[in-house]
């Protein structure tokens, strides 16, 4: 089986360590990298190669950092933690959302396995959609 090679972005370090943690756990997943901000995120994506991009920032341009990824890789995955404002942008730019509010490392887990192109999934989670 192939794993899903997930890259981290924009992640607050204790989140991104403890998403790093947990996806090593998973057999079917491999983290291949981490990029700390917006300027980082073309070349991580070029040298890292990830199926699935998950962004995560409690401030700053959340929408803005995951546009641009989908802009430049729309083959991408891209699962972001979003706050309840940027959520239907998100959607109809053809992000994963996973609600602020929600999020914990079993729930973005699932959402990663379930989305990933790895796996042949095309479709939106219904939760992103409220």
């Amino acid at each position: 089986m192939r794993r899903i090679r997930v890259l981290l972005v924009a992640l607050p370090p204790l989140l991104g360590d403890i998403l790093n943690e947990t996806l090593a756990g998973e057999s079917d997943m491999i983290v291949v990298g981490r990029v700390a901000d917006r300027a980082q995120v073309d070349a991580g994506v070029r040298q890292h190669s990830p199926d699935v991009v998950l962004v995560g920032a409690p401030t700053g341009d959340i929408t803005g950092i995951a546009r641009e990824i989908m802009n430049a890789a729309p083959s991408l995955t891209v699962v972001v933690i979003a706050p309840r404002g940027d959520q239907a942008v998100l959607v109809r730019r053809g992000g994963i959302v996973v609600p602020l509010h929600d999020v914990s490392p079993t729930i973005l887990v699932m959402t990663i396995r379930d989305y990933s192109a790895v796996n042949g999934s095309t479709r939106f989670p219904p939760a992103s959609l409220s």
